[in-house]
């Protein structure tokens, strides 16, 4: 099994982070999404303090997971924003999310 790092996600995961973002929207399963958002306006809509990556031991980013404070869709008013994204199942958790 491939070792992985968990650790906070910052703007030097940004394109990693942006890929695996974009492979998950890429199954038509993981969002009403249809392209990823930029940098700039995916890290501000998650709280710093509660967004952890998964790296490989090559250093791809292989997973993420964020949290926000309330869910800007409608259909979701009042309940905590949460997403995450994966490119591979491993033995790693992080909020359920396993990588």
């Amino acid at each position: 099994m491939a070792e992985l790092t968990i650790g906070p996600m910052d703007e030097r995961h940004a394109r990693g982070v942006l890929a695996v973002y974009q492979a998950g929207i890429d199954t038509g399963n993981a969002t009403f999404e249809e392209t990823v958002p930029s940098w700039l306006v995916f890290s501000s809509k998650w709280r710093p303090d509660l967004r952890p990556v998964a790296i490989d031991e090559v250093g791809t980013v292989v997973g993420w997971a964020a949290a926000g404070a309330v869910s800007d869709r409608i259909v979701y008013s009042g309940l905590p924003s949460t997403a995450s994204t994966s490119t591979r199942r491993t033995r790693v958790a992080v909020w359920g999310v396993v990588f």
